[in-house]
């Protein structure tokens, strides 16, 4: 416990929110130097490929599943070919560009339905396959919120970004997570490189959330990584748990395809 609050706690001091290395900055060195790019995708692949393993160990369900034995240079294809389609997305780091180009590229979908104790609260009726779910969200300077029970045990505000690779709680929110033991110790699952403004990286752990409830609609087992700051965010590792999503903004909703 005192070790896991030690590595979040340098987190927060380490890596302000500003201090990435931007997928501008990966983009460049791409453009620039081969060998340089194939080495930082590389980097951040074996990051992935870790927690991977170590999901699939758990028993939860990947943010991702890369294949084995893909080469350098397909690899770097993927990644480039998304900067290029993308540019209005460069500005967010240099990991969650890699991450979610491969995300993209290689994803796991599963749906996990409703718990009987979310059942119950429904009336005993679960949402059928072709019934959207609605979950209500509040807009606020061009992003959408919404609150979500955390393990059933905390409602906190997370934001909609389909551009990060997977839930991300920053570092100091998690810390109180683990000392009011909503998150516990067991729930831990891995590391991956956090990639600092010099280009040097730390390990940030990525951690099991066992549930996460919105409007008695809960989705268990999901992924998540730890930021040194900014906001509550669900990506990717959510929003792939559904057939497809969009935001009703006439009804001030979150639409969720099971």
């Amino acid at each position: 416990m005192k070790r896991l609050v030690f590595i979040l706690v340098c987190l927060v001091i380490a890596c302000p929110a500003k201090a990435d290395f931007t997928g501008a900055d990966l983009h460049s060195i791409c453009t620039d130097n081969q060998d340089l790019c194939d080495f930082w995708i590389t980097g951040f692949m074996s990051g992935m490929f870790g927690s991977q393993a170590t999901a699939q160990k758990e028993n939860v369900t990947p943010v991702s599943c890369l294949p084995g034995g893909m080469t350098e240079s397909e690899a770097r294809i993927i990644v480039e070919k998304y900067m290029r389609d993308h540019p209005e997305r460069l500005h967010l780091s240099a990991r969650d560009t890699v991450f979610t180009a491969f995300n993209l590229a290689f994803p796991c979908n599963r749906f996990v339905p409703m718990l009987p104790e979310a059942k119950a609260a429904t009336n005993g009726e679960a949402n059928p396959p072709s019934t959207p779910i609605l979950i209500p969200v509040q807009e606020k300077d061009g992003s959408y919120i919404v609150p979500v029970l955390i393990n059933k045990a905390i409602t906190l505000n997370f934001i909609i970004n389909s551009d990060l690779p997977d839930v991300s709680v920053p570092a100091d929110i998690v810390t109180t997570l683990v000392q009011t033991r909503t998150i516990e110790d067991t729930d831990f699952i891995g590391t991956q490189p956090y990639i600092l403004a010099d280009g040097s990286s730390i390990p940030s752990p990525t951690f099991r959330i066992r549930s996460l409830t919105m409007n008695k609609t809960v989705i268990e087992n999901v992924i998540a990584s730890v930021a040194p700051a900014g906001e509550l965010t669900l990506g990717q590792s959510f929003l792939t748990r559904f057939k497809s999503w969009s935001i009703d903004k006439a009804k001030q909703a979150l639409v969720l395809s099971p």
